[in-house]
């Protein structure tokens, strides 16, 4: 049986419309008998499922072999359901075709025949691209969901840390016996340990602080080549591809490196005996790619849209953070990443950035120096503990203190008290005012406030912020007593002389 042969104008006009059409246009019969055919298929089907018109004419069996298996019995119920009640048939699919595995939509109009057999008039379309995007956005959102659990509960974590790991390290300095001081020590140990886990549920979260400066990525890769060497086995070759134009991007050094060492040390496990890891940069006026690929054993598809959620691990000795850190990195840097491994050909992952029309400046910064001379400090936290926390280490350090939960109560400390020096405030706090907010209604109120801010985490607060306070010293959570010291000290700026 072949496809029928139009006889007059009309009728040849008709297909060719048909055979312009986007999709497939096409009739199935289903006999009274249960047999079924396709009286008429629109060239289309050679671009969806690479088949000819003439094989599913012929043998319409050819059309439901492309089925991938675990999808049949369902769109074969939806036939019968369209044939046992005439309501329109609207079914998705996959369909393995030579381009790969594809999703295809088929909706049709059932018409009984007078014959006792049923005719659908229809139309099939490749949706695999819509629903590639609706996969995406739907990681996306799952991510997102993710990183805002995982750095709410850092954040708070953090502040407990930074009372734990303050109040250890005043024990461990106070302490009158050695016993006393190893069970302070201890303590601090686990809060490190505590504060590296909240550290990388932050970078998953896009909420690591970072220190954006402008650099080319190509010198920057070609530094850090040594290391990279020094981390995979003889047996795989390392190669780099440097682009040929300008590739200056606005990114934290350390951070990139960080995210490239992640990638490449996933590209040697994923390497049995020898292969190949290519790292590459190319620089356009709109952005810069660099990708990172490997000739492994590539990426199982289950695996894929789980790569970037934490904990995630296919090694028995991983820790499910290498990804997730790389995606934070770049999410919080206003870049992309996408990651492509087809069976058996390894992996690219590629890292997209928006580029810098300016090459990297190097500047110095402030010098730290300890302050001699005693301030007086407004210590502005919503968290009680740590309230109390940074008000006893700014006070061992000789500097008077005043203290405020909110950023109202902090403006009223203020305006009635002029001595006050230095302003040394959360980011983020409820009440509706928040760090920065706090900083720039107090420099209004005296222009030559010192500010030191100190965050869990940095979120969005910082961004769009106006010099000077953009200068302005920024004090991780959880953070030591000397480091508190180095800050103020910064913020303050050097002793007078006399």
């Amino acid at each position: 049986m072949s496809a029928p042969v139009p006889s007059c104008p009309r009728a040849l006009q008709a297909e060719a419309a048909a055979d312009n059409a986007p999709g497939v246009l096409y009739q199935f019969r289903r006999g009274a008998d249960g047999v079924y055919s396709f009286p008429y298929v629109s060239r289309g089907i050679v671009e969806l499922y690479g088949l000819t018109v003439a094989q599913v004419v012929d043998d319409p069996a050819a059309l439901f072999a492309v089925v991938v298996p675990d999808d049949r019995a369902a769109l074969d119920a939806s036939i019968e359901a369209s044939a046992a009640n005439g309501s329109v048939w609207e079914h998705e699919f996959r369909a393995v075709t030579p381009r790969g595995e594809r999703w295809v939509r088929g909706r049709a109009v059932p018409t009984p025949l007078a014959d006792g057999a049923i005719l659908w008039n229809g139309m099939l379309m490749d949706i695999t691209v819509e629903r590639q995007y609706e996969q995406e956005t739907l990681r996306a959102r799952r991510l997102r969901s993710v990183g805002q659990l995982a750095g709410g509960i850092a954040h708070d974590f953090n502040n407990l840390l930074t009372v734990i790991l303050g109040s250890a390290d005043e024990l461990r300095q106070s302490a009158a016996g050695a016993e006393i001081a190893a069970h302070a020590g201890a303590i601090l140990a686990a809060a490190e340990r505590a504060a590296e886990l909240t550290a990388r549920l932050l970078a998953f979260a896009s909420r690591r602080i970072l220190q954006p400066a402008r650099i080319d990525v190509n010198e920057q890769l070609a530094a850090l080549m040594p290391l990279l060497e020094r981390t995979i086995r003889a047996s795989i070759r390392l190669d780099f591809v440097p682009s040929p134009t300008p590739a200056f991007v606005e990114l934290d050094p350390g951070q990139l490196d960080n995210a490239i060492l992640n990638l490449v040390l996933n590209a040697r496990d994923a390497i049995d005996g020898q292969g190949r890891i290519t790292l590459a940069v190319l620089g356009t006026a709109q952005e810069v790619t660099l990708t990172v690929s490997d000739t492994g054993h590539g990426i199982a598809p289950e695996h894929l849209e789980k790569l970037f959620e934490p904990f995630f691990t296919t090694r028995p000795t991983g820790t499910g953070f290498g990804l997730p850190i790389v995606y934070g990195f770049v999410q919080q840097s206003r870049g992309r990443i996408e990651v492509l491994s087809p069976a058996g050909a390894g992996t690219t992952v590629t890292l997209r950035f928006p580029a810098s029309a300016e090459p990297a400046r190097t500047e110095s910064g402030p010098t730290q120096r300890a302050t001699a001379a005693a301030h007086t400090v407004l210590v502005v936290e919503d968290d009680p503990l740590v309230r109390r926390r940074a008000s006893m280490a700014v006070g061992m350090l000789g500097h008077r203190v005043l203290e405020a939960a909110d950023g109202a109560s902090a403006l009223e400390l203020l305006r009635g008290h002029p001595e006050i020096d230095l302003l040394f405030t959360d980011l983020v706090m409820p009440g509706g005012i928040d760090g920065v907010q706090l900083a720039r209604q107090a420099r209004t109120l005296r222009p030559g406030i010192a500010v030191l801010f100190t965050t869990g985490y940095a979120g969005d607060t910082l961004l769009g912020i106006e010099q000077p306070l953009q200068s302005a010293p920024l004090l991780s959570k959880p953070w030591r007593q000397s480091q508190l010291a180095d800050k103020l000290a910064e913020a303050l700026g050097p002793p007078a002389a006399g």
